[in-house]
Formats: structure tokens, sequence, C-alpha cells
């Protein structure tokens, strides 16, 4: 996303982001394009609300800021503005929406793939453990809770298995 006001833009903003891998510049184009990978927005819509969301970000006089924090008032915008459907897809639980989604999808997917499979009984079973456990692994016991009622809360929540 270009801005002409960059230079005004980033004397208001944080320097820094504290993510999982440790302190980086502040980016206001990662918040325009998680919008555009996690939502259903176009561009336009997702260059509206990153603008809104910098603006909090500044009048709120922030300091420092976390990337949770920053899903938390883009979550906060998209509900302002209507865009509840794309909150409910932008949603952290735990970890962010897409990637909890992406991880069952792949589960299931790799469960259905053994099926299609022409293999011994007891090869499946070992190999269905192995992914079993690697998906465990992989997810907390709060992500799944917490995937599981929001599931359940969201009528339209569906996988889609390419």
């Amino acid at each position: 996303m270009s801005r002409n006001n960059d230079e005004i833009i980033r004397k208001y903003l944080p320097s820094d982001v504290a993510t999982k891998s440790g302190i980086k510049p502040f980016d206001e184009n990662k918040i325009y394009s998680s919008l555009l990978k996690e939502t259903s927005l176009n561009d336009e819509s997702a260059e509206q609300i990153t603008k809104t969301v910098l603006r909090r970000i500044i009048s709120s006089e922030i300091g420092f800021l976390s990337g949770p924090h920053i899903r938390e008032i883009v979550c906060s915008v998209l509900s302002e503005m209507g865009y509840e459907e794309e909150r409910k897809k932008y949603t952290r639980i735990g970890r962010p929406m897409a990637d909890l989604k992406e991880l069952c999808e792949g589960y299931i997917k790799k469960i259905m793939e053994l099926s299609k499979m022409n293999l011994s009984k007891r090869l499946i079973l070992r190999r269905r453990r192995k992914i079993r456990k690697e998906f465990l692994y992989r997810i907390s016991s709060w992500d799944l809770r917490e995937f599981i009622d929001v599931v359940q809360i969201s009528r339209d929540f569906t996988f889609k298995l390419d």
C-alpha cells in the first residue's frame, strides 16, 4: 500500500513491534497485507481500515505495540465499521484464525489421503497416529477448544478442502 505522507505517519507511529521472532520495525503494510490475505476485503476497504487503525494508534499515543495488540485494534475497527464476518476471520484465538484453520485443514486432508491409499489397516493406523501426533504437537488444547467454540458460534464457517 503506497502513501504520499509516509514520513509524517512514521513520525507518529511506534517505531518497533514485538513479534514471536523478536523486535521488528513497525510496518503498516503488514496490516494491509494481512487484511487482504485473511479476509474477503477488497483493496479499497483494506486500505480504509488500515488508515483507520493507523489513526487510532497515533491518537492513542501507544509507545510500543505487539502483533496481537495490533490485531485487537484491527478487529475493533472491523466491528465498528460493520465488517463482522471479516472480524470473525481475522480474530486471534491463541494464534490467528487463518493459521489455525490451515492446520486443521491440513490434518483433515492428510487423514483423507490415507483412506485413498492402498495400504494395510495396520499401516494406515500407524500413519494416522503419526499424523495425529504431529497435529497435536503443533496445536495446543486451548487453541483447539477456542477453535471449536468459534466454529460452533459461527454458523457459516466451513472447512474448504482444496
